[in-house]
């Protein structure tokens, strides 16, 4: 009996030893999912305004009215585009580089009738709920009648 007496309480004092570890444990993995879905949020949002800023560049130099334009004014054009998402805007400017020979045209007939258009794209889109930013370029050539 006298052993028995002797081990009163220990049993409590490691049960909540072992509860507070259990508790550490718990709370470091909460703080680690929170920080988790906090990556996912970034990436999901900054993937959104990438692909709203490579749609701005596309639709620009699908534009030919906007290609004409920034040949004839030798000036920057920006064109806007709205995706449907009133958090995101989204806008191309356009830049004509130059022009050159028409590749494939150069020794045929009306080679002087063509020319190679050079122009840069500057596609940027931002997100105004929580601040992501995208600003990308692109160089393209166009191949069509003289100017």
């Amino acid at each position: 009996m006298q052993n028995i007496n002797s081990q009163a309480g220990a049993a409590l004092f490691v049960s909540l030893i072992m509860l507070l570890v259990l508790t550490i444990i718990g709370v470091t993995a909460m703080r680690s999912s929170v920080l988790e879905e906090k990556m996912a949020a970034n990436t999901m949002n900054y993937n959104a305004t990438f692909h709203a800023a490579e749609s701005a560049i596309e639709n620009a130099l699908d534009d030919t009215n906007s290609l004409v334009q920034a040949i004839l004014t030798e000036d920057t054009v920006t064109v806007n585009l709205d995706i449907g998402d009133s958090s995101i805007s989204s806008s191309a400017d356009v830049t004509y580089m130059g022009s050159g020979i028409a590749y494939g045209f150069s020794l045929g007939q009306n080679s002087s009738a063509f020319s190679s258009y050079s122009f840069d794209a500057t596609g940027s889109a931002s997100r105004t709920n929580n601040g992501a930013n995208v600003s990308m370029s692109q160089g393209v050539r166009r191949i069509g009648p003289n100017v």
